[in-house]
């Protein structure tokens, strides 16, 4: 198992020593063509493996969304490339926001979706934003925190988690607040 060439893919690695792979996409130029994965590997350090763990083996495809909140085995963030990628402080979720891709309808364009994927179950649950692509951020009051604050879709932010398990998020391209 090996899961095609690609760009943009976030990595994220565990407690266990695994790695993880989400998306990513294929050709020269964000463009429409591009080609653009939903799916998610595993490879384990140890034994050199790869596991294609879940996701489609096509290319471009819309999420499925669900009721935000929800784990389901139907779940699955579309196809899209240069999302954010972290893992939970405790080692069990992964998290993927935004990128450029595939939302639940329509074409390709810039995403502000938050994914959890719990690696114990196998499930996806979308946590928060929008379904749509090319959404607008809501700001809010600088340095207060709200339900509806959300940053507008993007691709290629820069990411991390702090020592608290805050995530946070810096820049991309993509969707201010008056687009």
């Amino acid at each position: 198992n090996a899961p095609p060439a690609r760009y943009g893919a976030p990595g994220i690695a565990d407690a266990s020593g695994n790695l993880w792979l989400f998306g990513g996409g294929s050709g020269t130029t964000f463009s429409v063509l591009n080609l653009f994965y939903d799916d998610l590997w595993k490879y384990n350090i140890a034994s050199s493996e790869w596991t294609w763990v879940a996701g489609d083996n096509t290319t471009n495809n819309n999420g499925v969304y669900g009721a935000m909140g929800t784990p389901s085995a139907t779940n699955k963030p579309g196809g899209r490339v240069a999302a954010a990628g972290w893992i939970q402080s405790l080692g069990s979720d992964l998290l993927v926001f935004g990128g450029a891709g595939y939302g639940a309808t329509g074409g390709e364009g810039y995403l502000q979706d938050l994914w959890t994927y719990n690696t114990a179950t196998g499930q996806w649950a979308w946590i928060y934003g929008s379904n749509a692509v090319n959404v607008d951020g809501v700001y809010g009051t600088k340095g207060v925190a709200a339900a509806g604050n959300n940053p507008g879709g993007r691709y290629s932010p820069v990411n991390w988690m702090d020592s608290k398990g805050d995530l946070w998020l810096l820049g991309g391209h993509g969707y201010p607040a008056t687009g």
